[in-house]
């Protein structure tokens, strides 16, 4: 049985990426023999169901050294700039000196015909030399083509084949990038979850869900609900995470006297009895690479509304079918679109039944077979 090495940053968090690869990963136990590798310390409780056949072994890389970029952004909003100095040499430290510690430790774990596969930037740091690497991007193509990216990748071995989320963030890449063309593939993240058709009417009940951080940019999912409270509409914003923005979010509230229709929740592992009770998804995202949320949400038959937030925005949307793009990142738009879509009830429902029908291009029976037939062959 083919062994492969899958590395994750954390367990100990609920974190998108995490939450698709280690899915992957306990859908493909039957037929590989997968250790999923977390790089950093295990602090808390694991916060994934792991398949039983997954051996789990961990770097122990320091928390705020593996989420770099996570815990510079806390302690500059908080102006701990002595911290973030701090933090910068002490990563720099485990950049140059530490990663071959690491790359040893990876790669003592494997033979020669082994696979490495990488599902973040500081695990593909310690992606061994001599051995088979893949790099699963969850970014989007702008990243992967910046500057920064490019030297950062340049510095690194290079993997033996990328894998991305999205046909195109593929095709920008390779648009750029054309030597990459011969060892790049795309492929979709499944949906964890069985479609569900739920076609209950929740009075106009709208879904928040992700890290209260800029990239999700809760701030800008309140400013749309304060437009639609100006108007007068009945509507309920349920948002579901935690983030350095928090407090910021809690003010925004309070100033635009939103307590009646904006309600802060704790991330949950059991986000599907949320998917059950909301009749709308929000997604107010600047980038990403392949929101999990989006499918998931049509999954249990909810639609959405996005920002375009990138060149796959569109490709994963089959508009006014399961979802609608806004190409503007302009408050006014978005409430516009959401009170059309509420202002008929029985267009709404055959909303959510097109949403459900549409979610199942995603299921484990189309993705899987492609990791296993063409990715990992």
């Amino acid at each position: 049985m083919k062994k492969i090495f899958w590395c994750v940053q954390q367990l100990d968090k609920i974190g998108g990426t995490e939450m698709v690869t280690i899915d992957i990963m306990n859908h493909l136990c039957d037929y590989y023999d997968i250790t999923l590798i977390c790089t950093s310390k295990i602090s808390g409780p694991i916060q994934y169901e792991l398949n039983p056949k997954l051996k789990v072994v961990c770097l122990n890389v320091p928390n705020d050294i593996a989420r770099f970029d996570e815990y510079k952004r806390i302690y500059n909003e908080k102006h701990q700039y002595f911290k973030t100095l701090g933090l910068i040499w002490r990563t720099l430290y485990y950049f140059i000196f530490h990663r071959h510690h690491y790359r040893k430790l990876n790669k003592n774990r494997m033979c020669k015909d082994d696979l490495y596969i990488a599902s973040s930037l500081d695990s593909y740091d310690y992606a061994p030399k001599g051995r088979n690497v893949y790099f699963h991007f969850h970014f989007d193509e702008d990243i992967f083509n910046s500057k920064s990216m490019q030297l950062y990748l340049g510095y690194f071995r290079k993997p033996d084949k990328y894998i991305f989320l999205t046909k195109g963030c593929y095709d920008e890449v390779i648009k750029k990038h054309k030597k990459l063309k011969d060892n790049s593939v795309y492929i979709y993240n499944p949906i964890r979850f069985p479609p569900t058709l739920n076609l209950d009417y929740h009075n106009n009940s709208i879904m928040f869900c992700g890290r209260f951080h800029p990239q999700k940019d809760p701030l800008f999912a309140l400013s749309i609900a304060n437009v639609l409270h100006e108007r007068d509409f009945e509507f309920t914003l349920n948002m579901y995470g935690s983030g350095s923005l928090e407090d910021k979010m809690k003010s925004y509230i309070n100033e635009h006297h939103l307590e009646n229709n904006v309600v802060l929740h704790p991330m949950s592992k059991d986000i599907e009895k949320a998917y059950l009770s909301n009749d709308l998804l929000l997604i107010s995202s600047t980038y990403e690479g392949c929101p999990l949320i989006r499918g998931e949400a049509t999954a249990f038959s909810m639609p959405f509304v996005s920002t375009n937030w990138g060149v796959a925005a569109k490709e994963l949307c089959n508009e006014g079918m399961d979802g609608f793009v806004i190409d503007k990142r302009n408050a006014v738009d978005f409430a516009n679109k959401i009170m059309e879509i509420f202002a008929d009830k029985d267009k709404l429902k055959l909303l959510k039944r097109s949403a459900f029908e549409e979610s199942k291009k995603y299921s484990y029976d189309s993705i899987i077979p492609i990791w296993r037939n063409d990715i990992l062959k």
